[in-house]
């Protein structure tokens, strides 16, 4: 334990005559600690302390001020003023006090009998346990009542039977199954009676198997249009989704509805869902979707371009809607040059310059052909 042990000698103040053989600020008195530390394989931190006060004569030698004296010039001092032995004395001491801790001699433990609640009052019920409950198969109840006396013990029991785990004021049952519904009350009592409570009915409904109740429905949806479908299922545990389209299910659809976003022509097909818990599962009927492909046509703008003022270093946009099969891509220009990666419907133009001003279109291209916008115009206001 010794490598593990530091010990610290620390002067926390001095005591001074104003004035003494010509000297100012002159030590007569020392007040010190002799600190002890242990972290180690015993456990640790601890902590130990011995202190006092040492007086110190005058020594002889040239007189240091007080402003130039260093720790280890005054404990020298301390140190031969101590009778014989005092130093090591304070040091096992503080050490002592680090093995008290670690190894106490004297320990207090607790009464080896219960504690005595007095006085000792009968019990009485102030709040009944709710008549009755019905929980799912795997929930967990709780039965809560109000009681007043002291000390009071208490005793669960389902059907009048006790429960060996149910002794304290409330009775909390994790994980309910079915065998476990019946009536449940608890017995107070102490020294001077008992008393029992009112019984609370608990129902236990299984695990159910889903059940659709309103079966998803196909259709048709145009082209690059939105079209959902929806199953309604009852069961317990809360039931579970998986769509599929052509009997392969479809990735991250598992919810209770399904969405073709923008549809597109390997969207249609035959769409099902299973519906599924740890009780069983269900498979919806087959519904069939249809996308609705229009003729192949150049690209028509519903939405064009207009001219815009923007002040300097600013933000500007311009913006196109547009339709049109088969899908279509963007390429925007500003005075009929192309604008390097400007490829979308809507074009950002940040911390716009004089030389931003001009007059941009967008041509919109597929197979068929391709559909310029009408100009529109930036101007850029200083």
């Amino acid at each position: 334990m010794s490598q593990d042990m530091q010990l610290k000698w620390k002067i926390n103040q001095m005591d001074c005559y104003p004035e003494f053989s010509g000297a100012t600020d002159y030590v007569f008195n020392v007040h010190w600690d002799c600190l002890s530390y242990y972290l180690g394989p015993s456990g640790g931190p601890y902590y130990g302390r011995t202190f006092g006060v040492t007086s110190v004569p005058s020594s002889p030698g040239p007189f240091t001020p007080y402003t130039g004296l260093k720790e280890e010039q005054v404990f020298s001092w301390v140190y031969a003023a101590m009778p014989s032995g005092d130093k090591e004395k304070f040091e096992n001491a503080a050490i002592q006090q680090i093995v008290n801790q670690i190894n106490p001699p004297v320990v207090t433990p607790p009464n080896p009998w219960p504690a005595d609640i007095f006085p000792v009052i009968p019990p009485s019920i102030t709040t009944q346990p709710q008549p009755e409950m019905t929980l799912w198969s795997g929930q967990t109840a709780y039965i809560a009542l109000g009681v007043a006396g002291q000390p009071l013990a208490y005793q669960w029991r389902k059907d009048s039977v006790n429960l060996p785990a149910g002794t304290g004021m409330g009775l909390e049952i994790s994980n309910i199954q079915v065998d476990q519904a019946g009536l449940y009350d608890v017995v107070v009592s102490n020294s001077l009676g008992s008393v029992t409570s009112s019984g609370c009915n608990i129902f236990v409904t299984p695990p159910a198997s889903p059940v659709i109740q309103v079966q998803p429905n196909g259709g048709q949806v145009m082209f690059d249009a939105n079209f959902g479908m929806t199953v309604t299922a009852t069961g317990y545990p809360a039931p579970s989704y998986q769509w599929s389209l052509n009997n392969i299910e479809i990735s991250g659809a598992t919810n209770q509805s399904y969405w073709l976003n923008g549809a597109k022509a390997d969207q249609a097909g035959d769409y099902f869902v299973k519906v599924y818990n740890a009780a069983g599962e269900v498979i919806s009927n087959t519904v069939h979707v249809d996308v609705i492909i229009p003729d192949p046509a150049v690209p028509t703008i519903s939405t064009q371009p207009v001219d815009i003022q923007a002040t300097l270093n600013s933000m500007a946009y311009f913006n196109v809607i547009a339709s049109g099969y088969p899908p279509f891509t963007y390429q925007w220009r500003k005075d009929g040059n192309i604008i390097a990666g400007a490829n979308d419907n809507i074009l950002m133009l940040g911390s716009v310059q004089q030389s931003d001003a001009g007059i941009y279109s967008v041509d919109l291209t597929n197979t068929v052909g391709t559909t310029t916008s009408s100009g529109a115009s930036l101007s850029i206001i200083s």
